[in-house]
């Protein structure tokens, strides 16, 4: 009865408010863009597997790029997420007097961080990675201080496009993805005969330069920059900005610790088993990226701003656009689950990808892509919480899936093997967004 409960409230009037237009016109330009850049992402691993193979050394990469993962793109998008929710309201002094703080605390982490990774990365790789030889290790400890530059290239991206997102601006962040993919490919094509795995590194390096550039450059050309006529004082402080951006950052933790418990659930139902799994998922992320990642960007900013004069209206404009997103990823989960199999083999199906694996991932998919509704619907609830400057909400209720995932696996994979792990995977999503979706709407009632 939760599920029932908790949506009804979510459908009524379809009507496009005016100040809603603009951002609904420009939104298939940016899944159109962000389209581009799962193109190009997947080019760059087909290039990457082309050139190194399954080598030792891109082992150590794929581990390293971890940290640049985390520490790097991780909170660049924390950083965001929180700047966006507490300043989106605010006047234009306060923004920018708020950016300006957040940038200073920004660069003291950041040297406080690359100095700490120069010191322990040694020793945290050989505990870590006990297996990795000796070669391994100092190649890893290499290509660490190598991408300490892409980690504050991108932790600093992360706050300059809060700041263009307040704006209103928002292609430039749609961006990003091509242009790290673009010159990883072109690093990766002109210099891995000479220097080897390094030339990865290049291309990070490379493409979150000027992602950060081309931020910049947008971020010059608005208003936040320009100094404030009169004395501006900020009611916020930076204490309460990095506690929000580190209870944000714990989300992505226990979303890990969920993904490992499904793999965990998957590793012992057979071989192959764990990789069908990550393939199904692998496009059930493609239309939560293409339908709900435009929607939730482009609306975050208007979304605090309403929350902020009346939660009455801003749970107005979540019911509605949360209802059209529902339906809308609702009809794409039905097509691709009636199209499973022929959509994997179309996909897969190539050298060592077997018709058996295109059966089995088709089997996984079918039934995992029905969680693609409510994932589409978690991003904007989540974002409801955060304009309301509640970061501990969205904490409990991955809490909450990740104890449901586990439940639900332990009673049905015995049963069911892999598809009652996928049958688990979509309830506790499904309880998840149903839980909070309905714990907002108390709130704002």
């Amino acid at each position: 009865m939760l599920i029932p409960s908790a949506l009804r409230p979510w459908f009524g009037s379809w009507k496009v408010q005016a100040e809603d237009r603009g951002l609904f016109k420009a939104i298939p330009v940016y899944a159109l863009l962000i389209g581009v850049g799962l193109i190009l992402g997947f080019l760059r691993e087909l290039t990457v597997a082309s050139t190194f193979g399954l080598s030792s050394e891109l082992d150590v990469f794929v581990v390293v790029m971890g940290f640049q993962l985390f520490l790097g793109v991780q909170v660049g998008n924390a950083l965001e997420t929180v700047f966006i929710s507490k300043v989106a309201s605010l006047g234009i002094g306060e923004q920018r007097l708020f950016f300006k703080t957040a940038v200073r605390g920004l660069v003291v982490w950041n040297l406080m961080m690359t100095t700490v990774l120069i010191a322990v990365t040694g020793g945290l790789l050989n505990v870590i990675f006990p297996a990795f030889s000796q070669e391994q290790l100092q190649l890893g400890v290499r290509l660490v201080q190598i991408l300490l530059l892409p980690i504050v290239f991108a932790n600093m991206a992360g706050l300059v496009r809060g700041a263009l997102a307040v704006t209103g601006t928002f292609a430039p962040g749609f961006l990003a993805g091509s242009i790290v993919s673009l010159c990883t490919i072109g690093s990766v094509l002109l210099f891995a005969d000479a220097v080897g795995i390094d030339s990865l590194a290049w291309g990070v390096i490379a493409g979150n330069l000027l992602v950060l550039a081309l931020y910049m450059v947008q971020l010059w050309q608005t208003r936040l920059l320009e100094r404030p006529q009169g004395q501006v004082e900020s009611r916020l402080s930076q204490v309460h900005l990095w506690k929000a951006v580190a209870t944000v950052l714990v989300v992505e933790v226990v979303f890990q610790g969920l993904v490992l418990t499904e793999r965990s659930f998957a590793t012992d139902l057979g071989t192959g088993r764990v990789a069908a799994f990550f393939y199904a998922g692998t496009i059930v992320a493609v239309p939560v990226a293409l339908v709900a990642f435009p929607v939730t960007t482009t609306f975050f900013p208007r979304m605090t701003r309403l929350f902020a004069s009346s939660r009455a209206e801003g749970a107005a404009m979540l019911k509605k656009y949360g209802s059209i997103q529902l339906v809308a990823s609702s009809l794409i989960a039905i097509a691709i689950a009636f199209f499973a199999q022929p959509i994997v083999e179309i996909l897969f199906m190539r050298g060592r990808f077997s018709a058996a694996d295109a059966e089995i991932t088709g089997h996984i998919l079918s039934t995992l892509i029905f969680a693609l509704p409510f994932m589409c619907l978690y991003g904007l609830i989540r974002n409801g919480f955060y304009s309301l400057s509640d970061y501990r909400t969205p904490v409990l209720g991955m809490m909450v899936q990740w104890g449901a995932v586990a439940l639900g696996a332990g009673a049905l994979v015995p049963r069911y093997g892999v598809q009652g792990l996928a049958v688990a995977s979509v309830l506790a999503q499904a309880i998840h967004t149903s839980l909070l979706g309905w714990l907002l709407m108390r709130r704002c009632s």
